[in-house]
């Protein structure tokens, strides 16, 4: 949470050169908040941030089988 935060400050100092005001604000709100629902835990106890990488690793372990190989 705390390095989201810091990612933040960062983009708006960066943002400072390019966007207006109110949208550096809503940068900084932005990453934290992310951060925190990807994080927060679920009734089950898992989180969208466990879920999505619980789904990537059964993607690739899927995606050997998508190939036919032959052998000539």
């Amino acid at each position: 949470m705390a390095a989201a935060f810091l990612l933040g400050l960062l983009l708006v100092y960066i943002l400072g050169f390019f966007t207006t005001r109110p949208a550096k604000y809503i940068f900084l709100l932005l990453l934290p908040a992310a951060a925190f629902f990807l994080h927060k835990p679920t009734p089950d106890g898992s989180s969208l941030y466990r879920v999505l990488t619980d789904l990537r690793s059964w993607v690739k372990s899927k995606k050997r089988y998508l190939f036919e190989y032959r052998e000539d």
